[in-house]
């Protein structure tokens, strides 16, 4: 009597999650609210299928592909500063119209939840 081994293909693990990395352009108060803006350089959507290509322009510069990241994790993004260069895992949430002030424009930008945020160095 032979020994038969019947195995399956497992599918590769698909995340439930989007990633990306970007410099933050815009860390302040604005009307009340703070606003977290990442212009992402790179990122893959496992889930969500966006290309997150929101176009926004900031002090003259022209960013093409921001995300706002979720106020209400303050104290989970408090150590992050403009200009920081980050790496993140998210989930997209609904689309919001930034709060009006005078340096930031009006605009309806993708909101994201963070899981994870971390230093990075790309160039």
């Amino acid at each position: 009597m032979g020994l038969s081994i019947v195995g399956g293909c497992t599918p590769p693990y698909k995340p439930d999650y989007d990633s990306g990395f970007g410099q933050l352009i815009y860390v302040n108060k604005c009307n009340q609210q703070l606003v977290y803006l990442v212009d992402l350089a790179g990122f893959h959507t496992y889930q969500s299928g966006l290309t997150y290509s929101d176009t926004l322009t900031l002090h003259g510069t022209k960013y093409t592909h921001v995300i706002r990241l979720d106020s209400s994790q303050a104290t989970f993004l408090s150590k992050r500063s403009a200009l920081d260069k980050v790496s993140i895992d998210f989930r997209p949430l609904a689309r919001q119209a930034l709060p009006s002030c005078a340096v930031v424009p009006r605009a309806s930008i993708q909101t994201v939840q963070v899981l994870s945020i971390g230093n990075t160095d790309y160039q």
